[in-house]
């Protein structure tokens, strides 16, 4: 306001506005307005300051130490990426946001996919029931790579209520069924069934694979417009059913697969303009090839007289396929620059193309040098790949909100889709090579990951308990048989007491076939003749 001096001129007197005491420390120390956004405000984001947040804002000792263990971890997101005009309380606006620029990039997997850059934030735009999945599933994605969910599995009280509030709301979207309904719901699906297999809900998770699935194979016979969108819902159907199938060593259901129509066997491979397209690729030879081996699993180790020639004609035609996939892979790599040929996207394709190779190889009929060589140059190539993708994944990761306790030296991460683990335990659990083996075994109990229905803990655990009862089964003064023992892999030292010829992962929703027998060996060897023998420490062999 102005008042008039004596001298009759107007001069500026400050105005009784209270002042604000709820702007960042940051714009507070820079003496300049702050416009008080959060969590963090436009003004330090825009000038790429770390915006500190507000005096009023910062806890006492007294109030931290009364902070409950139960509590949500913090947010701290240093950009924007979505606007905050949306629906909803502030901290569903903050979950939204760390899902934007974080949550979506690591649930992707090592991939850029178009369903977690773009379709699911277009559908959450104007689907109310979507964004909510969305909510739900970043608060139990920030408890898991916080570490604040519970040993039991369970998430936090407040995450479980918004994730009931999401199924209740695509439950009543649904009742005024249409097309855009029937989008939201496939949606919903993929990101149900990422928040079920991140708390290690098998049964529940499939159970929205396969609901998805039935309305998927529906869409595509029926689906007017928005092809891209179908596409990219497809293509993650398409990673969420195959990671399910390898993990259950059979198909979620017996049922005619969505994207059969477009499946041609035998058919080249045509030169790839993009990664998905390479990606859809060796997904659709992967599942045909595993489809395969389930079918016909009583031939898997059968001479190759006793196979139906069907049979073996599917195999040569599966193994043109990979190779055809692999030229035009290599065609799409030279239009690439370096850099962008040693991204992790373009790695991990190689290790399933090398993973899928050895375990078709090896079968139909048995060829035991596939994994029995000792060395092993193609098991060698496979870990180095992976090795590599998780340098360069450690190396270019910043720290985020959620590795800031001192508890945790290594980063948890959660994905949706195929990535290192089931390659690590194949190799781990196949490979007689004693290097390549033990290295990827080590590998595979030291990396905090979940990718899928795949913890690479668990599969660790079980690998161990292998390791450990081929010592028991030895014993210590059993050196000579044990060296003997070591140009074995594991699978095949215990084939019998495995199961045979059921294969790794016979399924039963709750736990896999293979997971019972590796407990059931270890009782036998626990308590022989009902003496409990002593656990001996595992060795690095």
């Amino acid at each position: 306001m102005k008042t008039k001096s004596e001298g009759g001129k107007a001069k500026k007197t400050r105005s009784s506005t209270p002042r604000s005491r709820t702007g960042c420390l940051t714009c507070r120390k820079r003496r300049i307005k702050c416009d008080e956004t959060r969590p963090t405000c436009v003004k330090c984001a825009q000038a790429g300051w770390t915006c500190e947040g507000s005096a009023a804002s910062q806890p006492s000792p007294q109030s931290t130490a009364a902070t409950s263990k139960s509590s949500p971890p913090p947010l701290a997101i240093t950009r924007y990426s979505i606007p905050f005009q949306v629906p909803g309380s502030q901290k569903d606006r903050q979950l939204l946001h760390y899902f934007c620029v974080q949550g979506s990039r690591e649930l992707a997997g090592f991939m850029e996919l178009d369903f977690w850059t773009r379709t699911v934030f277009e559908q959450s735009h104007h689907e109310a029931a979507v964004r909510q999945a969305l909510v739900s599933l970043s608060s139990l994605h920030l408890d898991y790579t916080a570490g604040s969910r519970t040993q039991s599995g369970t998430a936090r009280d407040d995450t479980l209520a918004q994730y009931g509030k999401a199924l209740r709301m695509l439950q009543r979207r649904m009742n005024t069924p249409d097309a855009e309904a029937t989008r939201t719901a496939l949606v919903c699906s993929v990101l149900f069934y990422c928040f079920e297999v991140t708390l290690g809900h098998g049964e529940a998770a499939t159970q929205h694979l396969q609901g998805g699935l039935n309305m998927l194979s529906h869409e595509r016979r029926h689906a007017t417009g928005k092809t891209d969108d179908l596409f990219a819902i497809s293509l993650e159907f398409e990673r969420l059913d195959l990671q399910a199938t390898l993990f259950y060593d059979q198909p979620v259901a017996q049922r005619t697969f969505p994207w059969d129509e477009d499946e041609k066997e035998g058919s080249n491979v045509q030169p790839f303009q993009r990664l998905s397209e390479a990606h859809s690729a060796l997904i659709k030879a992967i599942d045909r090839g595993w489809r395969l081996l389930c079918d016909n699993i009583d031939y898997k180790f059968s001479p190759a007289e006793d196979i139906p020639e069907l049979v073996l004609h599917r195999k040569r035609d599966l193994q043109d396929t990979l190779v055809q996939w692999k030229v035009s892979f290599d065609l799409f790599e030279d239009s690439l620059s370096e850099g962008d040929r040693r991204g992790s996207g373009h790695q991990i394709h190689l290790v399933h193309w090398h993973i899928a190779g050895m375990l078709f190889d090896a079968v139909f009929p048995a060829d035991l040098d596939v994994w029995g060589a000792t060395p092993n140059p193609r098991a060698a190539e496979l870990l180095r790949l992976i090795e590599d993708i998780l340098d360069h994944e450690q190396s270019t990761t910043s720290t985020p909100a959620s590795s800031t306790s001192s508890s945790e030296p290594t980063q948890r991460v959660v994905s949706s889709g195929m990535g290192v683990i089931a390659p690590l335990f194949a190799v781990a659990l196949k490979c007689a090579d004693p290097d390549v083996s033990r290295r990827a075994f080590e590998l595979l109990r030291s990396v905090q990951r979940r990718e899928g229905l795949w913890e690479a803990s668990h599969m660790a655990s079980l690998v161990s308990k292998l390791r450990r009862a081929r010592v028991l089964r030895y014993g210590p003064q059993g050196e000579a048989a044990l060296a003997q023992a070591r140009n074995q892999s594991l699978e095949m030292l215990f084939y019998d007491e495995l199961g045979g010829a059921e294969g790794l992962w016979r399924t039963e929703r709750q736990s896999s076939h293979f997971e019972k027998m590796v407990e059931a060996l270890w009782e036998s060897f626990q308590g022989a003749g009902g003496a409990t023998v002593k656990m001996m420490p595992e060795s690095n062999s």
